[in-house]
């Protein structure tokens, strides 16, 4: 036990060594210690019964660093704490977490003594010819592997139900049963035709579980995928039929809604994409991003309706309340002002996106055409300039530095 705590106390000290040089240089660990400083944030206020189950995507936004976009780009959600510890305690709160820790560690304790005790009982060495010793020992390992590799990942479906499996198989192996299993079978028993009775009506149970927990499900995403693969080809009306498809299967799942929105708004039916993101937005209040994805169909219908402005920007302004720290949503805001002729909120909202994110070239690009729009032609000049810095390939930016170079007189520079 002491070789095991100077073991785990060399490890965790030459990590604490490693964040440094590692944040430093960005990438993988910088955005995952990023994230595991906004989660403490986010855990306090709800630190007993947390957020429950599979929230982190909707309450994230709210302490969302802005320094996140360095290490992991734009638009990405953040679903997972990427700790197993932080992501138990989110969900389920501390208590919940504590029991989860009590119940791994009597197992594991279960299994250690398994191991531990010889043919006869007393304590000593393994019985490394017994194959049940060596098949716990597999099991234990894998456990404390999966443990070990979850401080810093997190479980997918796959390896969560292994992990269940093998405490069912650590539990199963260190349990002894006092009474002998002949002694199940001795007390009263239902009559053949009780016995047929549940065994149909189980089935019947079961059937309509998996129907609904799994083939429903599938189904839906079956549809889903038809749909995208559908927009994919350029056929927007079989990619709404499959969407709205998904929607009748799992009308409860948000993410189906958006996507038959934004469809129906690409083929100019306005009137449905609000009310499907209607239904999206009932099933997830607090999703900043479904706000931003209404504000978008607005500005989308504003090109021939000027009276949808005014709703897009009430949806932007919704979606900043509930998470203030994003600079794409500062961004998309700047571009429909900017579109809209409204110069000065253009700028204002572009300057707080790239006070949230100095790499974004499109909200350079949009201070860009409205300095040039308000004759500062040298405000133009820079903004431009950062705009082709971060995004060199772009056309427009270029365009945007030949016009302001060809307002000052500059031809040489605006012919280049």
């Amino acid at each position: 036990w002491i070789s095991g705590l100077a073991g785990a106390a060399v490890m965790v000290g030459g990590l604490l060594l490693l964040l440094p040089q590692a944040l430093d240089r960005a990438g993988s660990i910088a955005a995952r210690v990023t994230i595991w400083r906004a989660s403490l944030r986010l855990l306090w206020p709800r630190l007993w019964l947390g957020y429950g189950a599979d929230t982190l995507e909707l309450h994230f936004p709210s302490v969302y660093p802005p320094e996140l976009v360095y290490y992991q780009g734009r638009g990405i959600a953040v679903d997972r704490a990427h700790n197993w510890l932080l992501d138990w305690s989110l969900n389920y709160g501390i208590v919940a977490t504590g029991l989860f820790i009590l119940l791994v560690a009597l197992v594991v304790r279960n299994g250690w003594r398994q191991l531990t005790t010889t043919e006869a009982g007393g304590e000593g060495p393994p019985i490394d010819q017994d194959p049940a010793h060596s098949w716990l020992t597999a099991c234990l390992a894998a456990l404390c592997a999966q443990l070990a590799g979850n401080l810093f990942l997190f479980d997918v479906a796959a390896t969560a139900v292994v992990f269940w499996l093998l405490l069912a198989i650590v539990t199963a192996t260190t349990t002894r049963r006092d009474a002998d299993v002949s002694s199940l079978s001795s007390g009263h028993s239902l009559p053949a035709w009780g016995r047929r009775a549940v065994m149909v009506a189980s089935v019947f149970v079961l059937g309509w579980i998996v129907w609904q927990g799994s083939v429903r499900p599938l189904r839906a995403d079956l549809q889903s995928w038809r749909g995208t693969q559908a927009l994919s080809r350029g056929d927007t009306l079989a990619a709404l039929t499959h969407y709205t498809a998904s929607v009748q299967l799992q009308p409860q799942r948000a993410a189906y809604h958006v996507a038959g929105a934004l469809t129906a708004a690409q083929l100019g039916h306005y009137d449905r994409a609000y009310r499907a993101m209607d239904a999206a937005i009932a099933l997830r209040p607090t999703d900043p991003v479904l706000y931003t994805h209404l504000a978008a169909i607005y500005g989308r219908a504003a090109a021939g309706a000027p009276e949808r402005v005014a709703p897009a920007y009430r949806a932007y302004e919704r979606a900043i309340s509930l998470a203030p720290t994003i600079a794409l949503t500062y961004q998309q805001y700047a571009d429909l002002a900017l579109r809209s002729g409204d110069g000065a909120l253009a700028l204002a909202l572009a300057q707080q996106a790239v006070d949230l994110d100095a790499t974004d070239a499109i909200s350079f690009g949009i201070m860009g055409w409205a300095y040039l729009q308000a004759g500062n032609l040298p405000a133009a000049l820079k903004a431009f300039e950062q705009a082709s810095k971060w995004q060199p390939a772009s056309a427009e930016y270029h365009l945007g530095l030949a016009t302001v170079y060809f307002k000052q007189g500059d031809l040489a520079a605006a012919r280049r």
